[in-house]
């Protein structure tokens, strides 16, 4: 059996403002990310939840336009989708029963990554910034095992960025 290459870098991205910034800064990084020849290989993933408003398929197409663009590949999991997993689940989504995420998004990930980095060697990247909410306020620029990332380096570069006054 033949290991695929797997990308240096793995970006996961909703394509909302936060993603867009992060491919910027990956385009504008990528000389230091590659090294002085700009190598570095990076896929730009989407969870396609099924559950967005009908112009977030434009939203999406044309944030993965922009990433191609930069030269990285794009590439989309998919879920049941939110409202079959409702079904099935006899429940919404509440602090009482969590499991929109996991299923949805933290599953479908771990499995793509599973299939392009079976030996765990690529950087999982996502744009949080601690600005966005409290609970984000103490996000971590990097986390060395992350569990939603299949045990992989997650790193977060944009967690000190702030919103323009």
């Amino acid at each position: 059996m033949t290991v695929p290459t797997p990308p240096d870098y793995v970006a996961f991205v909703s394509y909302g403002n936060d993603s867009i910034a992060l491919l910027q800064w990956l385009h504008e990084k990528i000389q230091t990310l590659g090294g002085m020849d700009g190598s570095a290989s990076i896929l730009v993933v989407h969870n396609d939840t099924g559950w967005a408003s009908p112009a977030w398929p434009a939203r999406v197409a044309a944030g993965e336009a922009l990433a191609v663009r930069y030269g990285f590949k794009t590439a989309r999991t998919e879920s049941e989708g939110l409202v079959q997993l409702t079904r099935r689940k006899k429940s919404w989504p509440s602090n009482q029963h969590q499991f929109c995420t996991t299923e949805l998004k933290i599953l479908p990930t771990q499995r793509l990554l599973d299939v392009i980095d079976p030996l765990k060697e690529s950087i999982c990247l996502n744009g949080v910034r601690r600005e966005e909410s409290r609970e984000r306020s103490v996000w971590p620029e990097w986390t060395e095992v992350s569990e939603r990332h299949g045990d992989r380096t997650l790193w977060s570069p944009l967690v000190r960025v702030l919103e323009p006054e």
